[in-house]
C-alpha cells in the first residue's frame, strides 16, 4: 500500500472507522483528523479505544478539528463545517465531521457523514445566513447524503440550499 496523508474519522461509530486499522497498519498514514467527541469517545468505546491506541502505536499523529477550522492537504482546501469545538449529544451520528472540500480547480465536495436533524438545520441556517461560506453562498459540485440517505427534512433542505450536481449515498441492503 501507498501513502495516504490524512485519514479523516467522521465520527465513533465501528461503520466509520473499523477498517481504518489496518490503512494506519499497512500505508504509510501521515495523520488521522477527528473531532474532540472522537477521543473522548474512547472512554466508553473500547473499540475507538483500540483505534487511537493502534493509531499511536504506529506513531501516526491525531489531530482534533471542529468548525471553523481549515486545513490545506495538496490540492485540497478542507473547511470543517461541523460539530463546533466542546459539541456534545447523546447521538454519536449528530458528531459527525462535516467537510467543505475545493479542489484548487474549483471543484467542490460536501461530505456530512451520518449528521441527522440538528447539525442538518444548523448547518442549513449558518449556510442561509453567510456565516459557513464566509459571506458567499455556498454550492457544490458533489454532496454525501447524510446518514446513508435517511429522509430528514432539513437534509432535503440542505440539497436545495447548496445545488450539488452529483449526490452520493452509501447503503447497504
Amino acid at each position: 500500500c501507498g501513502q495516504v496523508r490524512t485519514v479523516f474519522v467522521s465520527h465513533p461509530n465501528l461503520d466509520h472507522f473499523s477498517g481504518l486499522l489496518d490503512i494506519v497498519r499497512f500505508c504509510e498514514v501521515g495523520e488521522v483528523v477527528v473531532h474532540d467527541s472522537f477521543v473522548a469517545s474512547a472512554k466508553r468505546m473500547p473499540a475507538v479505544d483500540a483505534f487511537l491506541a493502534g493509531v499511536a502505536q504506529r506513531g501516526v499523529p491525531v489531530r482534533t478539528v471542529s468548525a471553523g477550522d481549515s486545513l490545506r492537504i495538496g490540492a485540497l482546501d478542507v473547511r470543517v463545517m461541523w460539530p463546533s469545538r466542546g459539541f456534545r449529544t447523546t447521538r454519536d451520528n449528530d458528531f459527525s465531521l462535516v467537510l467543505h472540500i475545493t479542489h484548487e480547480s474549483g471543484t467542490s465536495m460536501l461530505m456530512t457523514g451520518d449528521i441527522e436533524t440538528e447539525p442538518a438545520a444548523t448547518l442549513l441556517a449558518r449556510i442561509r445566513s453567510g456565516a459557513a461560506a464566509d459571506e458567499a453562498p455556498m454550492c457544490v459540485d458533489v454532496m454525501e447524503l447524510p446518514h446513508h440517505g435517511s429522509w430528514r427534512e432539513a437534509v432535503a433542505e440542505l440539497v436545495r440550499e447548496v445545488g450539488p450536481t452529483f449526490l452520493m449515498q452509501s447503503t447497504a441492503r
